[in-house]
């Protein structure tokens, strides 16, 4: 690894944009990207969205750009192990932000569905998606981190439209494979359902090399992935995504999402966060319009030292509209939790209903779990209300299942599984709720 290549040095954000050349849809954009990371300070602990954060952790240093063309064999690879979801309505599966398959349904496409990466699309298909690149920012994300992300982004774009009336009950599925030692990703997806559509779509971040031991605390990392969703959910619209989050333990993850509903839109968001040293994930939902609906809920458990930064926003806009949200963490050996929340109604969101939920299930005397919900009202009919809960496994239910022979290591993971079924069986994908149960237990096998 050498400075030349690190994502930090002009000289290597100005080899990737000469890289791309013509067919660099996000080429208008990146200089001024370039310009404001350059400008903008790192983040400190006078930035009240950084509160609580390691930020001895938060480093950009010594990650180098991937190659362009990812190696056949980890293409291979990936490909075979990118399964997780059956009879998906298309897949799209990216190796260090190379796309290296692409799957849709014909008849979806005939009705008028595009899923694609950015650089596969066709003209008349960029015209489409061009409104729409990078317009959610601000909020609660990190303007600096934002900025990294859109002075780089490109192989690991992908967008997913879906024409007024159309409904689609297989879900998609993306898969997002970090494999370059020191490598920096930039995956970002642009979702637009038209008015009245339906569609589910699932997105994955997995390490090539699985890690399954907690790594020290060193820096920098194994990985570092900076990833950007905006999600538009017009008048009517339904959606639900999932992000599956396990990358091996030495990597750093940042999630940047915003989710637009206009009037009467449902929008369901799913995280599961798994692995990485270090995650933060930033997700704003915006209602927009009249009566829209916005469900987020998220699970993470955390082991060794790693960290997990959550925050959020349920920004209400306009009246008559629905936010509920909980996440659930479970903590062992010496990981940390961060939750910082916050539901703002301004003055013409009147009839807001929405509700913030935080809880923490503290399986170790060394886990440390912060929370930070709060309220910004200023509209004068409304119905919110927010909360946070610390605690640990009820020794009544462990003395019951030991004195059942169960060890005590199964014992845990069983109430564990218990405390997540509320958000897992919201999954709604029988395999991969499967599945996800399987990874969960797995990080309590790693800690024996």
């Amino acid at each position: 690894m050498t400075a030349e290549q690190e994502i930090l040095s002009e000289s290597t954000f100005r080899a990737a944009v000469a890289a791309r050349g013509d067919t660099d849809i996000f080429a208008g954009t990146r200089e001024c990207a370039w310009a404001d990371f350059s400008a903008l300070p790192m983040p400190d602990r006078r930035m009240e969205e950084w509160r609580f954060a390691s930020l001895s952790q938060v480093t950009l240093d010594g990650f180098v750009r991937v190659p362009e063309t990812p190696d056949a064999a980890l293409a291979a690879q990936a490909l075979e192990r990118s399964r997780d979801i059956a009879d998906a309505a298309g897949s799209i599966v990216f190796v260090d932000d190379a796309p290296v398959g692409v799957s849709l349904d014909a008849a979806l496409a005939t009705a008028g569905v595009i899923f694609a990466p950015l650089t596969a699309l066709t003209e008349k298909q960029r015209e489409l998606a061009r409104p729409y690149f990078f317009l959610s920012d601000g909020g609660i994300c990190s303007q600096k981190i934002s900025a990294l992300h859109r002075a780089y982004a490109f192989g690991g774009a992908y967008f997913l439209y879906i024409p007024a009336g159309v409904k689609i009950d297989r879900p998609f599925a993306v898969y997002n494979w970090a494999a370059k030692k020191h490598g920096a990703t930039f995956p970002y997806a642009l979702v637009v359902a038209e008015e009245n559509a339906s569609a589910s779509f699932a997105n994955f971040f997995f390490s090539a090399e699985k890690k399954n031991v907690p790594a020290a605390r060193a820096v920098p990392a194994g990985t570092l992935t900076i990833s950007r969703m905006e999600i538009f959910a017009k008048k009517g619209a339904t959606l639900a995504r999932k992000n599956i989050q396990n990358l091996a333990s030495d990597a750093h993850f940042y999630h940047m999402e915003w989710t637009h509903a206009q009037e009467c839109a449902s929008v369901r968001g799913i995280a599961v966060n798994l692995g990485a040293q270090r995650s933060r994930m930033a997700t704003e939902l915006r209602l927009e319009g009249r009566d829209a609906r916005a469900d987020l809920f998220s699970l993470t458990v955390a082991d060794g030292e790693q960290e997990a930064d959550q925050r959020t926003m349920q920004r209400h806009m306009s009246a008559g509209a629905e936010s509920h949200l909980l996440f659930k963490n479970a903590l062992l050996g010496r990981s940390r939790t961060i939750f910082g929340g916050s539901i703002v109604a301004g003055m013409q969101a009147q009839q807001t209903n929405a509700v913030q939920s935080n809880r923490n299930l503290i399986l170790s005397p060394d886990a440390e779990s912060h929370s930070m919900p709060g309220l910004e009202i200023e509209a004068n009919d409304v119905r919110c209300s927010h909360g946070a809960t610390n605690g640990t496994l009820d020794p009544d239910q462990l003395f019951y299942l030991r004195q059942r022979g169960i060890p005590e290591e199964t014992a845990r993971a069983l109430l564990v599984q218990g405390f997540f079924e509320e958000i897992l069986e919201k999954v709604e994908n029988a395999s991969l709720a499967d599945a996800l149960r399987v990874a969960i237990a797995e990080k309590f096998s790693a800690e024996k």
